[in-house]
């Protein structure tokens, strides 16, 4: 059903009833997590620290393409191969990176706007 090409998979088949049962309660879990807090802790005990790495070496090379870094200087900074990056590319075309993207400038943009208000209030004093 989801095929990971950066991340070697049983080649043990699991009924395809079972299979969507337990993908739909992982996708309920995640977007049931609260915090970071959770997030983290949720993960560590899901992912291996290979697996994880994976992910967040491919989130990373997401925020990277985003911001139109080059190929070369992605892989210099996060240690992975430029078909790795081409991978991630071609992946960025679906809704789950735009989706994951978004999220991330949002929080940023919220950060940088706290920032500016604490900073507006603390001269105020």
């Amino acid at each position: 059903m989801y095929q990971n090409a950066m991340a070697q998979q049983s080649k043990k088949k699991l009924a395809t009833s079972l299979e969507k049962e337990l993908y739909r309660t992982f996708f309920q879990l995640l977007s049931d997590i609260r915090d970071e807090n959770e997030a983290e802790a949720f993960s560590k005990d899901f992912f291996t620290e290979t697996e994880l790495s994976l992910f967040i070496k491919r989130l990373g090379i997401a925020v990277y393409l985003d911001k139109k870094h080059s190929y070369d200087h992605i892989s210099r900074n996060l240690n992975v191969s430029t078909a790795t990056i081409a991978t991630v590319a071609e992946q960025m075309k679906h809704g789950g990176y735009e989706k994951a993207l978004e999220l991330i400038k949002t929080e940023q943009w919220a950060e940088k706007m706290s920032g500016r208000i604490f900073n507006i209030f603390k001269k105020s004093k």
